[in-house]
């Protein structure tokens, strides 16, 4: 089997990398066109939604956490004061 070899010279680098550049350029200008940046909004409006959730479900967990430590620390009071005690969920 024969190979040939590719002779790379600086004018091949420099063509490979303005061809590189031609590229680049042309993906930007399609990321920037007007119907990618409305797709873009309604990309960003439904992740603004979802991290609102987020933290909505959050505070919630943060208040389950401290409704237990209370229901633990009423529970001692009950305990050392003799009274009855029953946990409601």
């Amino acid at each position: 089997m024969i190979r040939k070899t590719k002779k790379v010279t600086l004018n091949t680098v420099a063509e490979s990398i303005q061809e590189l550049a031609r590229m680049t350029a042309k993906g930007f200008e399609n990321t920037a066109t007007k119907k990618n940046a409305t797709d873009l909004k309604a990309d960003v409006g439904i992740l603004q939604t979802d991290v609102s959730d987020i933290k909505l479900r959050l505070d919630n967990v943060a208040h389950k956490f401290e409704f237990k430590e209370l229901e633990k620390r009423t529970k001692r009071l009950e305990d050392k004061a003799g009274i009855r005690h029953t946990i409601r969920h």
